[in-house]
């Protein structure tokens, strides 16, 4: 399970996709280790235990086959989560994740 030291809603896309799922853009770090960026996905707006306790998806630049992550074009560090502008959003989270792995392109 993973420690997270900042969570940020990532309300842009959470608005911008259909879906029944919400998306947080986060960070995850420890004492011996430096941030990694990613998204962690909800199936509602999660507590702080949901947070605390969920699986960070790492951004990335290849989702294809058996690769793990999120692609987010347009998501950047330059701004906060709601101003990005998003263009395509790529997910694979693997078999075994009831959200599976998707797509979303030319979302504005």
């Amino acid at each position: 399970m993973s420690r997270f030291t900042t969570a940020l809603l990532f309300a842009a896309v959470s608005t911008l996709v259909a879906a029944d799922f919400v998306i947080y853009d986060a960070a995850q770090s420890t004492a011996e280790t430096a941030p990694v960026s990613g998204a962690s996905f909800f199936a509602s707006a999660p507590s702080c235990d949901d947070v605390y306790n969920t699986s960070l998806f790492s951004y990335t630049k290849d989702v294809s086959g058996d690769k793990l992550g999120v692609v987010c074009e347009g998501c950047t560090g330059e701004a906060s989560a709601p101003e990005y502008d998003i263009t395509s959003f790529e997910v694979n989270l693997g078999p075994d994740s009831p959200l599976g792995s998707f797509s979303a392109s030319n979302l504005l």
